[in-house]
């Protein structure tokens, strides 16, 4: 074999193997663009995904924050009406004599049917002046039972029934409606 035969040979051979090479290296380029692009897309979807639940959990955490926040102002406003209302009591148990007086002689005229048999009167004791003054100004001559669960007004036994004149009963029925009230006037 002649080297011109040799080297024709080895020149066809090196060039297909340089046209195998060439498509060989454009199928992988082809093929690394087609990953690379479905990388970039499997990207920008992860990190869509990823922003849409960083803001689902920013609205998540906004809300029970903001949850919290009116949960706080309620229990505030809740413990400044219980601080109004119980220094309102506590004052109402402690007004004077004259006052106490004229205000359970007048609940026992509105709440006692004239003419009811009195069998029993409970009353707070440290206010037994005020409560021999109240069953006087209404002509009862029971001998009233002191008791230190009572802290203002009076319970009447009667044979019409029992008459609860106590100021915790008093206020806890006026309360509902004067804690509206309250209310009302501080969101005016």
């Amino acid at each position: 074999m002649s080297t011109s035969l040799l080297a024709k040979i080895k020149a066809d051979a090196d060039a297909r193997v340089a046209d195998i090479k060439a498509a060989s290296d454009a199928a992988v380029a082809k093929k690394q663009a087609a990953t690379d692009a479905d990388i970039a897309t499997l990207r920008d979807a992860a990190a869509a995904a990823l922003e849409k639940q960083k803001a689902q959990r920013e609205l998540v955490v906004t809300s029970k924050a903001k949850q919290a926040h009116n949960l706080a102002l309620q229990r505030a406003k809740r413990d400044a009406l219980d601080e109004v209302f119980a220094e309102a009591f506590k004052q109402l148990c402690e007004q004077p004599s004259d006052a106490y007086i004229a205000t359970y002689t007048k609940a026992w005229q509105e709440a006692v049917p004239a003419g009811a048999v009195v069998t029993n009167v409970t009353a707070p004791a440290g206010r037994e002046t005020e409560t021999t003054a109240v069953l006087s100004a209404v002509g009862t001559t029971v001998t009233p039972v002191y008791s230190t669960a009572v802290k203002a007004g009076v319970v009447v036994t009667a044979d019409q029934g029992v008459f609860d004149l106590t100021l915790d009963r008093r206020f806890a029925d006026a309360r509902p409606e004067l804690e509206m009230e309250v209310v009302s006037a501080l969101n005016a």
